[in-house]
């Protein structure tokens, strides 16, 4: 059994490694890259006061919608509400069977305790922590040296992809391959029912974790491990093994049915699908390996940040080569076949990069993405061949073995210095720091080759190696992922201003828009505002209802609203949207354009940076329409052509795809026709209308399966009107009606984890323990 006192001292390590790293988080900074919000009009003030605003990489998305996302969810947890539903992005939309919410990923419920940006940081300084710490036990446990294991887990917690994409569910879901892998290798060993179970629970946690592509290359290439040992260890009980992987595959789904339910039927609905192909990187890019700058995008040698971040060390890299030296080649092969195929497939290379796309889900997922498995089979390479260099005897070795060990440290040397040069060629002079240069590359290069070749010699006590191995590595990628995020103070993240205050004084409901990005994307419900836009994965009725009205329509990404097409378009789409208010800036053409159109635009707020123009033509967020004003089209097509005529006016007008059945139609009675009350909730609108006639009530919200409607108690049909949005019918007289939200879908899937947990939990504690298989 390993010695619990060195993980325990390991685990410490770590942790200095991240107080070093992260250092500015216990002055109070949060490493999040404010200046992404703070460059925009309406928070200007801020940029030039507080914002730091050094040259950082892409980090934008982490403060628009991954921010956000933590945010939103922990504040409807507080309140004891399950967030299914995101009524105030995009005009509605699913929230947890967005597989990126992670709603349920355990690493995320620090957020419900601790104030959002003290739980960001931590989260962050977390992540790193457990990759490292997982990464550890697995290549200590496949046979390698502490000082391997240590290599091993530096070089991929702290190296280029989990850097580059830390604040995003990336990293998230990637940090739990190596204890996957630690637990196969463990079930392979000692096949029980124990280990099975606890397995599949580890393989909840990708799944739950949140991003889809790197579920898919998580669970596949773990599932390959698994299978991979077994074959290569082929003995009588190699059945049993097998059996017991498919015994925990299965109850993983089972135990993330929760999430895997509701997302599977989010697929169905949203406009980018799996279908569209990656595209992987240009092929120069692979000199990202011996690229030190994290500080920019694209860095000083032109390499993307993060999409191209790839570096482990250099001590990683020539040790990764004496793994090849080692008498047991089972995991050596292993993880050499997972980096030539994922370092193929990121850049384009023949024939790996076509096939890939030729395969099922694979073919849809970004190919850069694999750069991973790249970092994470360098780094278990890496420590493999620490391990092979620590146990090498100059004395006993041969002559043979003597010039082996010699020769792959000059040639290994001699390629990588090569490769240091066309780096030096390719960068920029005087942009960078020297650290972060070439030349800081070559120096690590060389010091790591001479500490090799001691190690080599046997000048060095094993004290001595573990020692300077580990100091060395954590040196070299510490210092390169320092500093790639900027620390900012708590008051640049979202801070109070003007704009936003004047906003959250309006009478509710609404919605607000920006133009031609004259805020941020997704600020608007950050600051508990709707709005119509947003970057998001869209559903595809929300893409096509607002095409004609948006920047680069069909991108399935972002719904960027822009005031030329606003103002030269003759439908009332965005009056049935509820778009009340537009926010424009005088540092593009938004403002003018919307000043010229007084009539239907008048501005009510300027500070001089951003304006607001209220829409004085909007419809309420839900309105009544006589039933006998319904036009029946089936197409959808024809649907959207209609909804877009300008002869068409949705306060008089209503579109169906099915006429209404007969018996659904009373006598008119006297009284206004109107709204009374309206009120919403996150998975629920409440309203109480009061119609004159036989009407259809269309509720501004776009349609999704899974919603229900009722009116004075009693379930009634949820119509599809105006092609995208939510209704239903009412009878002349006063009527109260609830929309709820609970798809079947998370209900049914719900059940099944419940049972999954329930059966998990029972079988493990009657199960007995097994001894090792031989």
């Amino acid at each position: 059994m390993r010695d619990r006192s060195v993980i325990a001292k390991i685990a410490l390590f770590f942790a200095a490694l991240i107080a070093i790293a992260y250092w500015p988080v216990f002055l109070g900074r949060v490493p999040l890259s404010t200046d992404d919000i703070t460059q925009f009009p309406p928070f200007r003030a801020y940029y030039y006061i507080m914002s730091v605003r050094t040259p950082h990489a892409e980090l934008g998305d982490a403060i628009t919608e991954v921010y956000p996302w933590r945010k939103f969810a922990s504040e409807a947890i507080r309140r004891g509400v399950i967030p299914l539903w995101n009524p105030h992005l995009l005009a509605g939309m699913p929230f947890q069977a967005n597989p990126l919410s992670a709603l349920f990923h355990p690493l995320n419920f620090i957020f419900i305790f601790l104030p959002t940006p003290m739980a960001w940081s931590l989260s962050l300084m977390l992540k790193v922590f457990l990759a490292a710490t997982f990464t550890f036990l697995f290549v200590w446990e496949i046979g390698a040296s502490v000082s391997g294991a240590i290599v091993a887990a530096t070089a991929f917690a702290f190296g280029g992809f989990m850097t580059g994409w830390l604040a995003w569910p990336r990293v998230d879901t990637s940090l739990w391959l190596p204890l996957l892998c630690f637990q196969i290798h463990r079930l392979c060993r000692q096949p029980s029912r124990r280990n099975a179970i606890v397995l599949a629970a580890l393989s909840t946690m990708p799944i739950l974790a949140g991003h889809p592509g790197m579920v898919a290359r998580v669970l596949v290439t773990a599932a390959g491990y698994g299978v991979w040992t077994v074959l290569w260890e082929h003995s009588r009980s190699s059945r049993q093994r097998l059996a017991w992987l498919s015994v925990a595959g299965c109850l993983a789904v089972g135990l993330a049915a929760v999430q895997l339910a509701p997302s599977i039927e989010w697929l169905r609905y949203i406009f980018r699908t799996l279908d569209m192909p990656g595209f992987p990187l240009p092929a120069w890019q692979a000199i990202g390996l011996f690229s030190r700058d994290m500080s920019r995008q694209p860095n000083s040698a032109g390499v993307f940040i993060p999409e191209g971040a790839v570096y482990v060390g250099a001590l990683s890299l020539l040790a990764a080569v004496y793994a090849f030296l080692r008498r047991d080649k089972k995991d050596v092969a292993f993880f050499a076949i997972v980096f030539v195929i994922n370092f193929c497939t990121a850049y384009g290379v023949s024939p790996v990069a076509e096939l890939s796309q030729t395969l099922p889900v694979f073919k849809g997922l970004r190919m850069d993405e694999a750069l991973m498995l790249v970092d994470f089979s360098l780094a278990v390479l890496a420590g493999l061949g620490i391990s092979y260099l620590e146990a090498f005897e100059w004395k006993a070795a041969t002559k043979t073995e003597r010039a082996g060990t010699v020769g792959v440290l000059l040639t290994s040397t001699a390629a990588l210095h090569q490769g240091a040069a066309v780096l030096s060629m390719m960068t920029q002079r005087g942009v960078v720091e020297w650290w972060r240069s070439p030349r800081s590359f070559r120096v690590l290069l060389i010091v790591s080759a001479f500490l090799i070749g001691l190690q080599l010699l046997q000048l060095l006590s094993r004290r001595a190696w573990i020692v300077l191995v580990s100091v060395w590595i954590a040196a070299d990628l510490v210092s390169f992922s320092y500093g790639h995020m900027p620390f900012n103070r708590v008051e640049t993240i979202y801070p109070d201003v003007p704009l936003f205050g004047f906003l959250s004084q309006r009478p509710k409901p609404f919605r607000v828009v920006s133009l031609d990005s004259a805020a941020p994307g997704n600020v608007e419900y950050v600051y508990g505002l709707s709005t119509a836009g947003g970057y998001e994965y869209m559903l595809k009725r929300t893409s096509s209802l607002t095409e004609s009205l948006v920047q680069n329509p069909g991108s399935g990404f972002a719904l960027s609203f822009t005031a030329r097409k606003i103002i030269g378009s003759n439908n009332r789409i965005v009056d049935l949207l509820n778009v009340r208010y537009l926010i424009a800036t005088k540092f593009n053409e938004s403002e003018s354009l919307m000043r010229s159109s007084p009539n239907r635009f008048r501005e009510v707020w300027s500070d001089g940076n951003a304006s607001l123009f209220e829409n004085l033509t909007c419809l309420p967020r839900a309105f009544l329409v006589p039933q006998t004003n319904t036009e029946t089209i089936p197409s959808e097509e024809a649907q959207l052509a209609r909804l877009k005529e300008n002869s068409f006016d949705p306060e008089q007008r209503v579109i169906l795809p099915a006429g209404l059945e007969p018996s659904d139609i009373k006598d008119n009675l006297p009284g206004p026709h109107e709204l009374v009350k309206y009120s919403e909730g996150m998975n629920w609108v409440r309203l109480q209308v009061n119609a004159a006639t036989p009407s259809v009530l269309v509720l501004s919200q776009i349609h999704y399966s899974g919603w229900r409607v009722y009116v004075d108690g009693k379930r009634a049909p949820l119509l599809r009107p105006d092609y995208a949005l939510m209704g239903t019918v009412v009878n002349g007289g006063t009527h109260d009606v609830e929309f709820r939200f609970l798809p079947m879908t998370f209900f049914v899937g719900a059940m099944i984890s419940l049972a999954s947990v329930l059966l998990a939990a029972v079988s493990y504690a009657k199960a007995k323990r097994v001894p090792p298989v031989a």
